[in-house]
């Protein structure tokens, strides 16, 4: 008679039958992750092998090409900003009272250019205001430099207004770099401009350009807004209109009635009767140039200083 198996013979038998199956389809699945990894593994080749038949890389000739046209754009950038500095103002003057005689002297040919005494505001300092005050301070020899510029600046400024017959100059505002700028107002009463910039004028390391902000007040009627605006855009210093704010001072259209009850009177042409003169044609006319007053104009100009295209 046989001996019956041990229990734990079956459990033994059982759990390699489970062991044998287990590895069996661990196998299976990861014979068919290999086959999908080779799969993804011949697409990528395909790709890369189509990359290398395209051949994305340069050639000789093309790059080449490239460095003549960087050459080329290299040449035209130097030569923009050789054609911008043409004009530019070269001033190295280190002298305050150089400075300040310079300042004296160009207050006055500018106030003798004006012909109109009104034409300029009382005491016009061409926005130097503290260098004319008693026991004003002669600025630093360092500052002389960009205050010659700023000052040539705008005397070449004011010359276009006094050149285009403008109503009048109320006001010309500086950047100030040498210190505090001093409180002013404008002709509305206002605070005006009186931005202070340490850095005005200057070409900070690796830029191409310097500026100098101003802002100038005028009185000026439409035709010589225009001239004044094509000067600027033409003019041999580099200056570009930033703003431009407008205000009317008065009525586009005048009366008729006003102007017929001032200028017409009555006028006896017999007995006891009275005819109203006619008005001339130059009493009819209500708008237009004839009769235009000066609008009050604010314009913002930047004046550029440019480095070499070699420097």
């Amino acid at each position: 008679m046989k001996p019956k198996p041990s229990v734990w013979f079956l459990v033994g038998a059982g759990v390699g039958g489970l062991l044998i199956a287990g590895a069996a389809l661990l196998v299976v699945t990861s014979y068919g992750r290999v086959q999908a990894t080779e799969r993804q593994l011949k697409a990528r080749r395909e790709v890369l092998s189509g990359l290398y038949q395209a051949d994305p890389f340069p050639s000789i000739d093309n790059v080449q090409r490239e460095n003549e046209n960087a050459d080329k754009l290299r040449k035209w950038f130097v030569t923009l900003l050789d054609n911008a500095r043409q004009g530019q103002l070269q001033l190295e003057e280190r002298s305050p009272s150089t400075f300040m005689t310079l300042l004296g002297q160009t207050q006055r040919e500018l106030i003798a250019g004006a012909k109109v005494p009104d034409r300029l505001p009382p005491n016009f300092a061409l926005g130097f205001d503290q260098y004319f005050g008693e026991g004003s301070k002669l600025p630093s020899p360092e500052h002389v430099p960009r205050l010659t510029q700023q000052l040539k600046i705008i005397e070449n400024i004011c010359q276009v207004f006094l050149d285009e017959n403008v109503t009048q100059i109320k006001s010309i505002h500086r950047e100030f770099f040498e210190g505090d700028a001093p409180s002013t107002t404008d002709a509305t009463g206002e605070s005006a401009y009186a931005a202070v910039n340490p850095k005005a004028g200057l070409m900070e390391e690796g830029a191409s350009y310097g500026k100098f902000h101003f802002v100038i007040e005028l009185e000026i009627r439409e035709s010589a807004l225009l001239g004044v605006l094509n000067r600027l855009a033409r003019h041999e210093i580099f200056m570009v209109v930033t703003r431009l704010k407008l205000e009317k001072q008065g009525d586009d259209v005048q009366s008729v009635e006003r102007e017929s009850t001032k200028l017409s009177q009555p006028k006896a042409t017999g007995p006891g009767a009275l005819v109203e003169e006619p008005l001339t044609r130059e009493q009819r006319i209500v708008c237009g140039v004839a009769v235009e007053k000066a609008m009050l104009v604010t314009l913002d100009v930047d004046v550029y200083n440019f480095r070499g295209g070699d420097q």
